[in-house]
This record gives C-alpha cells, sequence and structure tokens, in this order.
C-alpha cells in the first residue's frame, strides 16, 4: 500500500483480508494488518478487531465471478480512521 508520510500523520488504518466461498461467506477468521497513529492508539487495536468482526458476522459478502461463475477468493478492505489530536 503506497500511502504518502504527511498525510499519514492524522490517519490510522487497519487492512483486512478475508477468503470468501462461492456464496460470498468467510471460509476462516479474517487476518488484520495494522497502521495505528498515533503509537499510542495501539491500545484499541482489539477493540478495532472485535467490531470488524462483527461486521464481518452481519454483512453479506457478493462472491466474485469467474465466466459468470461464482468462485472462492481473497478480498480485503480498508478501515481508516482520522485523528487530528
Amino acid at each position: 500500500m503506497n500511502v504518502d508520510p504527511d498525510s499519514q500523520k492524522h490517519h490510522s488504518v487497519t487492512v483486512v483480508t478475508l477468503m470468501l466461498d462461492e456464496k460470498g461467506n468467510p471460509l476462516k477468521e479474517a487476518e488484520f494488518q495494522h497502521n495505528i497513529y498515533p503509537e499510542n492508539n495501539r491500545k484499541y487495536i482489539p477493540y478495532f478487531e472485535k467490531e470488524l468482526k462483527k461486521f464481518i458476522k452481519t454483512t453479506k459478502f457478493a462472491p466474485a465471478n469467474y465466466r459468470g461463475y461464482p468462485v472462492k477468493c481473497e478480498t480485503s478492505f480498508l478501515y481508516i480512521i482520522n485523528s487530528y489530536s
């Protein structure tokens, strides 16, 4: 992920990666990668992960299609938090 270091001063980002089956259901536990700013906010990572797991559990993801047929896939999304303190 290419991010401008100056713009990152006020952003925290969590990348969530999911493996989905042909129906869009998660196949296994989500993987999280965190880039948290400022560093003392890292204590909130368990809270972010808990909330994101709830979001994943209640969201119906669309399956990927290959030549019109649903297929298993890996997908990612970003969770961005602005902090101006």
